[in-house]
């Protein structure tokens, strides 16, 4: 009988204390979550954008447009300002889930900038083996976030991305950039690697394809504008010569956005180009109003950088329009 009620009694400790432990875990997980997931008070930088303030937006410089002549399967034009607000300019399809191809890069950076605190990152064979010409990393070299951040973002490098998320895994970074996606209420978004190539370049099942909307990617561009608007002044260059911390001279970066230094108006953005994604363009612009910007999503075009000009001309003309 003494053995019976000691079986008992072990028996049920057990479960309490599995049934406690749970408890903790689960409590200490979201703790983390709501912790790293938490949303920053907003924190417009005007200094990085003070260049842009004096480029007011004169209507007979811009010309004529014809938003018909936008052949993209998917466009989103939107006006918003330091307070979280927005107006639909121009609009088709924003709700399609549609690859992205390299404009994933901008999730990874606010990821990166979220979530890594660690000091040198090692560049390893695999990174340097992703699918690229560009980057110009080596294996066995050091190199700091900011500096992966740069050469990922203004030359859309795939070998940056990767060890960048290597850094957690690649699969514990794509975790990351679905938890942040969701939190940023990109419900129609989902994401299977930190570069945006298409699934048969990573060795990956042809449908695990990174994906979103029109709509979703314009708040991912409004979070970063708000929030984390260093990653918007890295892609706002157009070239830049990269120097490591030590002085060393790495290599001088070209943006793949061929439209900087084209307008004025363009304080920054990200392209992305893959068989399967077609072309994708998103861009940040200033208009005349203090705190205001425009925000232009383009995907699935044919030509990418000639339609977004016409949807730049068209919603730089129409905010004149809203503010006469």
């Amino acid at each position: 009988m003494r053995k019976i009620f000691l079986f008992i009694s072990g028996f049920l400790a057990s479960v309490v204390f599995v049934l406690a432990s749970n408890v903790l875990h689960q409590t200490s997980e979201d703790y983390f979550l709501a912790k790293a997931l938490g949303k920053n008070p907003l924190k417009i930088n005007e200094n990085l954008f003070s260049a842009n303030i004096g480029n007011q937006i004169n209507e007979a410089q811009l010309g004529s447009c014809d938003i018909s002549q936008i052949k993209a399967k998917s466009y989103l034009s939107l006006l918003v300002n330091q307070q979280g607000e927005s107006k639909i300019i121009f609009e088709k399809n924003t709700e399609q889930k549609l690859p992205i191809a390299s404009v994933t890069k901008l999730l990874s950076a606010v990821v990166a900038e979220e979530f890594y605190f660690g000091d040198k990152i090692k560049i390893s064979s695999q990174a340097v083996n992703q699918l690229e010409t560009t980057g110009e990393l080596r294996a066995g070299e050091w190199l700091d976030k900011k500096e992966l951040l740069k050469i990922m973002l203004i030359e859309s490098s795939n070998d940056a991305a990767f060890a960048l998320s290597e850094q957690f895994t690649e699969s514990g970074f794509v975790g990351l950039m679905n938890l942040k996606a969701k939190d940023l209420g990109m419900k129609n978004s989902i994401f299977f690697n930190a570069s945006g190539l298409d699934p048969e370049d990573v060795k990956m099942q042809e449908n695990k394809i990174n994906l979103s909307t029109a709509n979703n990617l314009a708040l991912l561009l409004q979070n970063i504008l708000l929030n984390v608007p260093e990653i918007l002044e890295i892609t706002s260059q157009k070239t830049l010569p990269l120097y490591l911390e030590n002085g060393a001279f790495h290599h001088t970066l070209q943006s793949t956005n061929q439209l900087l230094g084209e307008n004025p108006y363009i304080i920054g953005g990200k392209t992305g180009l893959t068989e399967r994604a077609l072309g994708c363009l998103v861009l940040v612009l200033k208009t005349n109003k203090q705190n205001e910007y425009i925000i232009n999503v383009l995907l699935g075009s044919l030509n990418r950088f000639s339609e977004m000009e016409i949807l730049n001309t068209c919603s730089l003309k129409k905010t004149l329009e809203l503010i006469k």
